[in-house]
């Protein structure tokens, strides 16, 4: 591909995937939220040379798939946590420091990847969707104070929430990395 896109790619009515990945991209224009974009469900980015992500990629109100990962990003818009329809997110082999903090308001996301980031501390809520041997989808937390929250909403005994809150802890210690705990 060319860098920068032609701005005609960014007009293009009814696409629902805009499928980027493996070119030498090093920047991705803010019309990418053009409202024309706005039934894109599927983006990947992902193995381009791209330092940062416009804000305005929040206008993308129907993206459910976000494939960003192999690049050179360095943080991930505010505008992310907008995104409510988002379940896939892949960010892993990155620069990224740190995370929006209000991470805990997207709700569907079911899979989040972040691995090979230079992360210096978790600064945010970090949520994870893993299956179990069953299929069962489980969330797992990294923090106490969503995880705490999250159970007291199941209304459960307190036998039962303490629990369900030490077999999630458990889980998510042998799925999550050590150093966000």
């Amino acid at each position: 591909l060319v860098d920068p896109l032609p701005v005609d790619v960014y007009t293009i009515y009814y696409l629902k995937q805009m499928l980027l990945n493996d070119n030498n991209l090093i920047s991705v224009s803010p019309l990418l939220g053009n409202p024309r974009l706005g039934d894109i469900i599927q983006l990947n980015l992902s193995n381009n040379l791209l330092a940062e992500l416009p804000e305005e990629i929040g206008h993308l109100q129907e993206l459910v798939f976000l494939m960003a990962h192999k690049n050179h990003l360095r943080s991930v818009p505010k505008s992310f946590v907008t995104l409510t329809q988002l379940q896939r997110l892949t960010l892993h082999e990155n620069q990224i420091s740190h995370l929006p903090t209000n991470w805990h308001s997207m709700r569907r996301i079911e899979e989040l990847t972040f691995l090979d980031n230079p992360f210096k501390y978790p600064t945010s809520t970090w949520q994870v969707y893993y299956s179990d041997h069953t299929g069962e989808k489980m969330r797992y937390y990294s923090s106490l104070a969503p995880l705490q929250l999250a159970i007291k909403a199941q209304k459960l005994s307190q036998k039962e929430e303490l629990g369900f809150e030490g077999a999630l802890l458990k889980k998510t210690r042998e799925h999550l990395f050590d150093y966000l705990f």
